[in-house]
């Protein structure tokens, strides 16, 4: 996007919520979360035919050649280094016309500099690692990047049918008592959440990591996406849904466990059939810093929250480093042993 005043490219600020322009000094500031209205919830059963494929702006997909990874990129932004495997990355002509367009986006708030900082902080105590990985200097590729994350609500009425389990202590002793139990439940699923994209979804610190609620959320803006990057969905709405429903199985296993009075439940012996009715959805734009850091022919990656700079980073480890603390530790091990020998010769020498 250009300026209004003078036509150089502006940028967004994640530390003021503003559009900023360098060249002549305007500035426009962008909602904050606290100050919009809660973002509409669109409905499930009717989103192919109904969802907007407007993103409200000129978008230019990348693809990644190595990886294959899409993103969307203001035109401007011709090339660059993909940030989840560090190989170079080539335009790709791609229309926008079968993506769902967002809903909703949660901006940036932590900056490049300060995630720079926190990943220093992270590899503080990492003696292993290699001094430039662990300093830092080799996050000059880090990318902030739009994942793609999907949010459901929905009525839903569970039946179930199984065997239940209570904890009975007797003194130091404790056994199970069990019962057949069946029933059913009704249960309001409030904004669970599914992460869109493939390359995430099975990374199981990814829940520590990107922590949001629906007061972060703003309604989608493509102001927001100046000098980022938006990765393209590579799991779609209904997918997603199987994904979820999936995940909340174990939730209303517990429930129907709570419902017995039970402390658990057998997972042979237990079944359970739920229906949901009234399902509604979000599209949510997630900010994170990527990089994919290569460091001697081999690619390590950092992944940040830019929302509140949690996150982690894969590290080499330094062959010259760890044989130092070896040989230390031997050193010490052994340090007695080669004292009692030297004071055993002393003794003798003395002797004689």
């Amino acid at each position: 996007m250009n300026c209004k005043n003078c036509g150089a490219v502006i940028r967004y600020d994640p530390k003021t919520y503003s559009l900023i322009c360098d060249s002549c000094g305007f500035s426009k500031v962008l909602p904050k979360p606290d100050e919009t209205s809660a973002v509409e919830e669109k409905d499930f059963s009717s989103a192919v035919d109904n969802a907007s494929r407007d993103w409200q702006t000129d978008l230019r997909t990348v693809t990644c050649k190595q990886c294959g990874t899409v993103t969307y990129n203001d035109p401007n932004q011709i090339s660059g280094i993909c940030p989840y495997c560090g190989s170079t990355t080539v335009l790709d002509n791609s229309e926008l016309a079968d993506s769902i367009a967002p809903s909703a986006v949660i901006p940036f708030r932590m900056s490049k500099e300060e995630i720079a900082s926190k990943f220093y902080k992270w590899n503080k105590w990492a003696f292993w690692t290699p001094e430039k990985f662990r300093k830092g200097a080799i996050l000059d590729d880090l990318k902030g990047v739009y994942v793609p994350y999907w949010t459901f609500d929905a009525d839903s009425h569970s039946s179930y049918s199984g065997r239940f389990g209570i904890t009975v202590t007797n003194g130091d002793d404790t056994s199970t008592k069990w019962h057949d139990g069946n029933g059913g439940f009704d249960l309001f699923i409030d904004d669970k959440i599914v992460c869109g994209s493939k390359r995430f979804v099975s990374y199981k610190k990814l829940k520590n990591i990107i922590v949001f609620n629906k007061d972060d959320l703003i309604p989608y803006t493509p102001e927001a996406l100046l000098g980022f990057s938006a990765e393209k969905y590579t799991i779609g709405l209904e997918e997603s849904w199987e994904i979820a429903k999936q995940e909340l199985k174990k939730r209303m296993l517990n429930k129907a466990c709570d419902n017995e009075s039970a402390d658990f439940y057998d997972k042979n012996k237990t079944q359970i059939t739920t229906e949901y009715r009234n399902i509604k959805y979000r599209y949510i734009l997630v900010p994170m810093w990527l990089s994919a850091t290569r460091y001697k022919d081999k690619v390590y990656n950092v992944i940040a929250s830019g929302i509140d700079g949690r996150g982690d980073a894969q590290r080499p480890i330094s062959v010259a480093k760890i044989m130092i603390i070896i040989l230390l530790l031997v050193g010490i091990f052994l340090l007695p042993v080669i004292l009692g020998l030297i004071f055993q010769f002393i003794v003798i020498a003395y002797m004689n």
